[in-house]
């Protein structure tokens, strides 16, 4: 292995290091907001409340929960993506690769209409004689 591979996976470690890092600190925060809201409203269960009071922890309660549960399951994608440029450029080429291979697809079928329809001309032409 020479200088310049080592140094091409020493920087893709650097990156899934610091990918793993940011996402760990993501997940404990997240976490750490939902842990509060839950402990915070089985603490304040058995007091009485006024209706303002209520409202402004049902509407706290309504959108934090589902944001922070959402959070976790897509901000890897984000967390990788902003921060690894190999990673970049694999998204790159997957959609690189599955514009191509559609439009592969597609010449393709065409073609094989084209043929169909030459036959089906070949044959008609064939009879009328």
């Amino acid at each position: 292995m020479n200088n310049e591979q080592y140094q091409r996976i020493n920087k893709r470690d650097q990156q899934l290091l610091i990918s793993l890092i940011c996402e760990v600190v993501l997940y404990i925060s997240t976490n750490a907001l939902y842990s509060i809201n839950i402990t915070y409203s089985a603490a304040t269960t058995g007091m009485t409340k006024s209706p303002e009071r209520l409202q402004i922890e049902s509407f706290i309660s309504y959108f934090s929960t589902p944001f922070l549960i959402i959070i976790n399951n897509c901000a890897a994608f984000y967390l990788y993506f902003i921060v690894s440029s190999k990673f970049r450029d694999d998204v790159r080429q997957l959609f690189h690769f599955q514009s191509t291979s559609e439009q592969v697809s597609i010449n393709k079928t065409t073609t094989t209409v084209n043929r169909i329809t030459t036959v089906n001309y070949g044959d008609e032409d064939m009879n009328d004689s």
